[in-house]
């Protein structure tokens, strides 16, 4: 059985061929992040596993790949690249990664949270222009956080909010429980968080859930927070709310055009934190994501 990893960044093929055990299945490395979906067929070479970090995959693209059996997709938003049942019906299993990532993409979380309370990338920003910018920034300790979905990363989140003093409330759509943290209706959630932080999987139910109604429902001057998925929020509504001022400040990983484009409006405000979808770009996560990638081979090459 063969596989080909199909779009492997330099840092992400070292960590692959350096995770490689003898009696591994043969894994082809092809070190090009750019290519295009077209090319998915000419790449695989009849493969039967694509590890893919990133390149889309459309039906129709699969329906060409000869041989192809086994997508690991090096995440857990395969649907932002590909159908996975429509894929299922052609016979090639999708494969997830879960968790690698969860401390990665927390911190990231309380890092743009932390800048969009006291605007240092704003102030950075001025200073290097010339200008001497001083504003009031928000301290958080008391402040109360509202976490909306409760996963691996949002529960990192929460350990780090309520180390750093704050109330952490949560709405999640199964019952959980987590220490130190209030379990709480939607409307409660959004109407006292001083600040929003999504960890929804984006799917059908939760694909534009952050709607206008909600954007303003949520409590004046809150601080918005997306590592999650963009398509799970309205962007146009958002983006009234941020000029409005009903949203203090966004710090957003993630957006419906990536690489967002230099002129899109999000690029022209300033009460705006933006991060080329990175969070969850650590090295440490980047091991623990490549290894899981690994199993996924072996096991898939053994038949379980």
């Amino acid at each position: 059985m063969r596989g080909v990893f199909v779009d492997a960044n330099e840092s992400l093929a070292v960590i692959f061929e350096r995770l490689e055990k003898p009696g591994d299945p043969q894994v082809r490395i092809h070190r090009n992040p750019d290519i295009t979906s077209d090319q998915y067929p000419t790449v695989l070479d009849g493969a039967e596993i694509a590890v893919v970090d990133h390149t889309a995959l459309p039906t129709d693209i699969a329906r060409k790949c000869a041989g192809l059996k086994h997508v690991v997709f090096l995440g857990t938003g395969a649907r932002s690249y590909m159908n996975p049942e429509e894929l299922a019906e052609l016979g090639i299993e999708v494969h997830l990664i879960k968790g690698y990532g969860d401390t990665a993409v927390a911190e990231c979380a309380i890092a743009l949270m932390w800048e969009a309370a006291r605007g240092i990338a704003r102030m950075d920003r001025e200073m290097r222009a010339g200008n001497w910018l001083r504003e009031d920034g928000m301290q958080l300790t008391g402040k109360t956080l509202g976490l909306i979905g409760f996963g691996g990363i949002a529960a990192e989140v929460a350990r780090i909010a309520l180390g750093s003093g704050m109330r952490v409330l949560v709405w999640n759509r199964s019952p959980k429980s987590f220490a130190g943290v209030e379990f709480v209706t939607l409307e409660k959630l959004l109407a006292e968080s001083h600040v929003v932080s999504l960890h929804l999987l984006l799917n059908d139910d939760t694909r534009g859930f952050l709607s206008r109604e909600l954007i303003a429902a949520m409590k004046p001057g809150v601080i918005l927070v997306n590592t999650a998925r963009a398509a799970m929020v309205d962007e146009a509504a958002m983006i009234d709310a941020l000029k409005s001022g009903h949203i203090r400040h966004a710090g957003l990983d993630v957006f419906n055009t990536e690489p967002l484009p230099k002129d899109h409006p999000l690029t022209k405000l300033p009460n705006v934190t933006l991060s080329a979808h990175s969070a969850f770009r650590t090295p440490e996560a980047s091991e623990n994501l490549l290894a899981a990638a690994w199993a996924h081979c072996r096991r898939i090459a053994k038949g379980r």
